[in-house]
C-alpha cells in the first residue's frame, strides 16, 4: 500500500482512478435509467481499455458480494464507514 503524502492523502494510482470511474459508472447504471448519452459514454469508456472492463467487473462484483453478505441484516452504512475510517487511523 502506498505511503501517505505529507498532507495524509494517499497518492492516486491509475488503478485507483479506474476503480473510481468504474464505481461512478456502476452508480449511474444502478441508480436509474442512464440517458442515451450516458450509455454511449459508458461504452466508449469500456472500449478505451481492457483495464476499464476489468475495473468495472471488479467493482460490480464487489457490490454484488456485499449486497448478498448484508442481505437480511440491519446495516447502518454510515456507522460502517465511520468504523472503517476509525480502524484505518
Amino acid at each position: 500500500r502506498p505511503l501517505p503524502a505529507a498532507d495524509g492523502a494517499l497518492p492516486v494510482t491509475p488503478r485507483d482512478a479506474q476503480l473510481d470511474e468504474a464505481a461512478r459508472w456502476l452508480l449511474i447504471q444502478r441508480d436509474g435509467r442512464p440517458s442515451a448519452t450516458q450509455r454511449e459514454e459508458f461504452l466508449a469508456w469500456l472500449r478505451e481499455s481492457p483495464q476499464h472492463v476489468a475495473a468495472y467487473l471488479s467493482v460490480a462484483g464487489t457490490a454484488d458480494t456485499l449486497a448478498v453478505a448484508v442481505r437480511g441484516i440491519d446495516v447502518d452504512a454510515e456507522s460502517l464507514v465511520a468504523e472503517a475510517a476509525a480502524e484505518e487511523s
